[in-house]
């Protein structure tokens, strides 16, 4: 595994573990905002985002022009996935549609700042 590779998905398993951590200890303090698809929202985004963000920097190499074709296919790619995810799971579930749409949001940028971070510094090498 590339040393890239490596250590973006420590960051990430950090990252995600604070995260979940955080999300505990909202969720036993007000227990009402609690949903129980919580779990699966979290694995679909922390899933979806180190998957493609791994594809990502395979190609960190390419020339300007490719990477940043490749950026947007895969930003577009996770966007529509998201999204289509989203959809379903607030058609079945419009009880807690809310808590759904606002978890999806934080986590969506909780790990795009991750992203940022972790490809700035890469660019920077």
């Amino acid at each position: 595994m590339p040393a890239k590779i490596k250590s973006y998905l420590i960051s990430f398993s950090i990252v995600s573990i604070a995260t979940l951590l955080s999300a505990i200890a909202f969720f036993y303090f007000l227990p009402k905002f609690y949903f129980p698809i919580f779990p699966w929202v979290f694995i679909f985004l922390a899933a979806l985002h180190a998957i493609l963000h791994s594809l990502l920097l395979k190609k960190i190499n390419l020339p300007p022009q490719k990477f940043i074709n490749f950026f947007l296919l895969l930003t577009t790619i996770k966007i529509f996935t998201l999204l289509l995810g989203l959809a379903i799971t607030l058609f079945l579930l419009k009880n807690s549609a809310l808590q759904i749409g606002i978890t999806v949001l934080i986590l969506f940028f909780i790990y795009l700042i991750l992203e940022v971070h972790v490809l700035m510094k890469n660019f920077k090498k």
